[in-house]
């Protein structure tokens, strides 16, 4: 289970998403129905790339393009870790990234 903890009032939500969830990118977490949800850096960088491409579908060897380091020799079963991992830290808001069988992802 992942550590989450209230956000304290006066800190503006820089990337909305959805109603109830935005990136904070002053801070590096998520913020998922008031509560801040910290992310690794990988899972932070993927998640605003999701948020920047929403509603678009993008493909695991994008993802690792534009996400992972270059040079690095990620196989597109590490995204699928890294979304896993994502969704369960995002709680309800996870169901919002979408798997495309035999493509990659979609955030709604």
């Amino acid at each position: 289970m992942s550590l989450s903890y209230p956000v304290e009032t006066g800190q503006a939500p820089v990337a909305l998403a959805q109603p109830g969830f935005h990136l904070d990118h002053a801070a590096r977490i998520a913020v998922v129905d008031g509560w801040a949800v910290p992310l690794t850096h990988r899972e932070f960088e993927l998640l605003a790339y999701l948020i920047e491409n929403r509603r678009r579908a993008v493909t695991r060897p994008e993802l690792i393009d534009q996400v992972w380091p270059l040079g690095t020799r990620a196989g597109t079963r590490t995204v699928d870790v890294h979304i896993r991992r994502l969704r369960v830290k995002l709680g309800q808001h996870g169901r919002r990234i979408r798997t495309l069988r035999g493509h990659g992802y979609r955030l709604d």
